[in-house]
């Protein structure tokens, strides 16, 4: 359904649609075909070789990025990818951040030291409970049998303190009584 104008909008004239030139045309007959006829596309980049237009993007984005955190005054570049950069780190700090997650790697290339691998073996659960402890990590992300030992060496400590306040209480009562006596 084509909309109407109204009387302070001009009619748009209907689109026209060109042909292709026959320049194109001719090259498209003159390309590099297989056996069935289709159309095969060139080398294209090479394995290994890194893309240059993510290389140049990523090294003018950095550089602005650099300088927007170490300088003083508000303009340095004049045109450009990297003012384009420059001006967006200065301005929206949050785009810049979202830009810095997507074209740094993910991954840092880190040189290890050899360090010798250092073998803990616990003798009991008993022992690895303590360590746990000792480090102080939370009983959340305990292994599930640590878990279970924890929650019984709580249930003795509760039946030992319970006890132990029974027999406090069956002491005062009797000393209680011993003195109601005198």
């Amino acid at each position: 359904m084509v909309k109407q104008p109204t009387k302070t909008q001009k009619a748009r004239p209907p689109l026209k649609l060109k042909r292709e030139p026959k320049r194109l045309i001719a090259q498209v007959k003159n390309l590099p075909r297989d056996e069935n006829g289709y159309i095969t596309g060139g080398k294209g980049r090479p394995r290994g070789v890194p893309n240059k237009l993510s290389a140049e993007i990523k090294e003018a984005f950095i550089e602005a990025v650099k300088r927007a955190g170490n300088c003083k005054t508000k303009k340095q570049y004049k045109e450009g990818l990297e003012a384009y950069f420059y001006e967006v780190a200065l301005t929206r700090k949050d785009l810049t951040m979202a830009m810095m997650g997507r074209l740094l790697p993910m991954e840092a290339n880190v040189k290890h030291e050899n360090r010798s691998a250092v073998n803990v073996k616990y003798e009991t659960v008993a022992d690895l409970l303590e360590e746990f402890k000792r480090r102080k990590v939370p009983v959340e992300l305990w292994p599930p049998i640590l878990r279970a030992e924890h929650e019984k060496t709580l249930k003795r400590v509760e039946d030992v303190n319970r006890t132990a306040t029974v027999e406090n209480v069956v002491g005062r009562i009797s000393q209680v009584n011993l003195a109601a006596d005198r």
